[in-house]
């Protein structure tokens, strides 16, 4: 990277100052910005008299959906199973 500079006098400097020359140097830092801090977990909203408090809703359903899937994979086993057992008999 380049970087150019010029330094301006006022008139009113001296001529020894025409020819002069100058070193400038630049020192450029970069820092990691520190991580915010996570915000503090909200408790949860009180219940009301009569809520039912609601615990392993989606566990709850993903089972089923597993149970249903592999009833209806044992189902279709089953039915190709007696289906080729079938068309064997009928062969002999």
């Amino acid at each position: 990277m380049t970087v150019n500079a010029s330094v301006l006098l006022p008139y009113e400097a001296g001529d020894e100052y025409r020819t002069a020359d100058a070193i400038v140097s630049w020192e450029l830092s970069a820092f990691d910005a520190p991580a915010p801090a996570p915000a503090p977990a909200s408790p949860p909203a009180p219940l009301e008299p009569g809520d039912l408090a609601t615990t392993g809703g989606s566990a709850l359903i993903l089972l089923i959906a597993a149970v249903a899937a592999m009833a209806v994979l044992l189902g279709a086993l089953l039915f190709l199973s007696s289906r080729r057992r079938e068309s064997t008999a009928a062969e002999s």
